[in-house]
């Protein structure tokens, strides 16, 4: 029996004519009611897809759309992000974060998922391996956020002033609808996006919720014990960059593949940070031929 929040999931993203509506479900775990999306066949080898900051399972569609054939993707939205409700309380900081999604893996008993993660969802999936080595099997991280972000405001430790503010996301919220703050946001990623990922960010960007989880989450984040953890991680990590990405620099992901003992680094030269978004067809060849 479908449950009254997984109803009324179900009716706004048919509202909003949301990537791979039809596969949209509510999944309790840690106190968390995820919005989980689940593609392909069950009995083949899992992906679990983790978005980045003030995105949400949006952002996986195209390399969903290669990879369903052969793989049963896991699509999440972060607590605070998309369709995830931000629980009453609860702190994001990244180890919370990974708390979290380890259980709700066990609750999809699912364990030995291989996992593709953008910018802050790479870490996240890093920060699951560290902890808990058994559930994740292969990370990919798409210009991985392992590092403090600097040289954009909403991106950077200012983050923690705009979240004290209960104004903030109402007016982050009314500047993406009247004033163009998503085209600003997106044209400094470095992507160029076509006219329907652009709504679908414009959707995100005019919600406050979705602007006060991203806001919570980047003021909570600490990084630093994240970089010790790569010289200890044991689980295969490849981290694919573009040398284009004004969010993140590629430097990032070649100094962590040189900290992390079982890493490789591929760099791009174009693609912006949301490479992942406009040239799946390359990053699905990339992850592919690195042994997904």
């Amino acid at each position: 029996m479908i449950s009254l929040n997984e109803q009324r999931l179900r009716a706004r993203l048919d509202a909003l004519n949301w990537p791979n509506r039809t596969f949209s479900r509510v999944v309790e775990a840690g106190g968390v009611a995820f919005h989980v999306q689940e593609l392909g066949d069950i009995a083949k080898p899992p992906l679990l897809l983790i978005h980045g900051t003030a995105a949400s399972t949006h952002s996986f569609a195209p390399l969903i759309e290669i990879f369903k054939a052969h793989y049963f993707c896991i699509a999440i939205d972060l607590p605070g992000h998309g369709f995830t409700p931000m629980p009453s309380g609860f702190v994001p900081t990244l180890p919370e974060m990974a708390r979290v999604v380890l259980q709700l893996l066990t609750a999809l008993s699912r364990s030995q998922v291989t996992g593709i993660g953008h910018s802050a969802g790479a870490a996240v999936l890093i920060e699951m391996a560290a902890r808990a080595p058994e559930a994740v099997s292969k990370i990919f991280a798409i210009n991985a956020a392992l590092e403090p972000m600097r040289g954009h405001a909403i991106l950077s430790p200012l983050a923690k002033v705009l979240f004290l503010n209960p104004l903030t996301p109402q007016l982050f919220a009314w500047r993406a609808q009247f004033a163009g703050m998503t085209k600003i946001m997106l044209r400094a990623t470095g992507t160029n996006l076509g006219h329907e990922a652009m709504r679908q960010y414009q959707v995100l960007l005019e919600d406050k919720n979705h602007i006060s989880g991203a806001l919570a989450m980047m003021a909570a984040w600490e990084l630093e014990p994240l970089q010790n953890k790569l010289r200890t991680l044991a689980t295969p990590l490849t981290l694919i960059a573009t040398s284009d990405d004004s969010f993140v620099p590629a430097r990032v992901s070649k100094e962590a593949a040189i900290k992390t003992t079982n890493a490789k680094v591929v760099v791009l030269d174009k693609g912006g940070h949301l490479v992942h978004e406009i040239d799946p067809k390359v990053v699905a060849e990339i992850i592919e031929s690195n042994g997904v």
